[in-house]
């Protein structure tokens, strides 16, 4: 169970992940995208799991930036990844 609190004080309690992407006002881009994406897919799928493969991916992103590997290199990997994946 998820309890969302609205900036009015509205307090709402759901199970559905979707309905928080939905809800939710995000500021930062990256983030504003990821919860784009993640509630696209759930309504066509029905599924957000993709919000917790898009994070680990950016907390290694992260990991690897901050021991001084270039961002260049991390976005080639990643542009291999995807190929390597599809």
């Amino acid at each position: 169970m998820k309890m969302l609190v609205s900036g009015a004080g509205d307090i709402e309690l759901t199970t559905d992940d979707n309905v928080l992407l939905h809800e939710m006002q995000i500021q930062h881009p990256t983030a504003s995208f990821i919860a784009k994406v993640a509630a696209t897919k759930d309504d066509i799928i029905g599924n957000t799991s993709n919000v917790l493969i898009i994070g680990e991916q950016l907390n290694q992103v992260d990991l690897y930036i901050s021991e001084g590997l270039h961002p260049r290199i991390e976005t080639q990997g990643s542009e291999a990844t995807k190929e390597k994946a599809l």
